[in-house]
């Protein structure tokens, strides 16, 4: 096919080359092509935009729906302050012993990790029970589970960090006596 087809070129070679464009034909068909893209491109950024837009509301509206439907009114409950005071001395221990623990635990990782999980669920109760105080309006029963929680915390914190001071008095009498000897 490819013989015949060079066959017929050949023979009306005269006839292609008579007909010749001119040279400005040339320079416009070129600045058309090289502005097709361009103008293609503009209008995937524009496509691209506009999902980008889309996509923002939706996400955006999504969350204030969500953040409107987890808040149980508009009107805030104050803890009271007794409260407060009771939450921040709780908490400056339990930090203050978690501090102490983070010396003593390296060397001892899977009692911590025993601890770490009770007190982790006891902080998760905690904020629940913060949550359902919230709820009721300032319920006085609740407000006395929230300081036994913050309570229990500390005396589980306290010992946990007896545990471990006694394993390490242990372990250094272990490794004195056997200096002496």
């Amino acid at each position: 096919m490819k013989d015949k087809l060079e066959e017929f070129i050949q023979q009306h070679k005269d006839d292609f080359d008579h007909h010749e464009l001119p040279a400005q034909s040339w320079a416009s068909v070129d600045k058309q092509l090289r502005a097709k893209p361009n103008s293609q491109r503009k209008a995937y950024y524009a496509i691209a935009a506009s999902l980008l837009f889309l996509v923002g509301s939706f996400v955006w509206f999504t969350r204030h729906d969500v953040q409107r439907t987890t808040q149980p009114g508009n009107a805030e409950v104050t803890i009271a302050p007794e409260m407060q005071e009771a939450e921040a001395y709780y908490t400056s221990i339990v930090e203050t012993k978690r501090a102490e623990l983070g010396q003593l635990t390296r060397d001892y990782p899977q009692i911590s990790k025993d601890f770490d999980v009770e007190i982790d669920t006891l902080h998760a109760l905690y904020g629940q029970l913060k949550m359902e105080y919230k709820r009721s309006d300032g319920n006085d029963a609740v407000l006395q589970a929230m300081i036994a929680n913050l309570q229990t915390q500390v005396q589980l914190l306290s010992k946990e960090l007896q545990v471990l001071q006694d394993i390490t008095q242990r372990q250094n009498k272990k490794s004195n006596n056997s200096r002496v000897m």
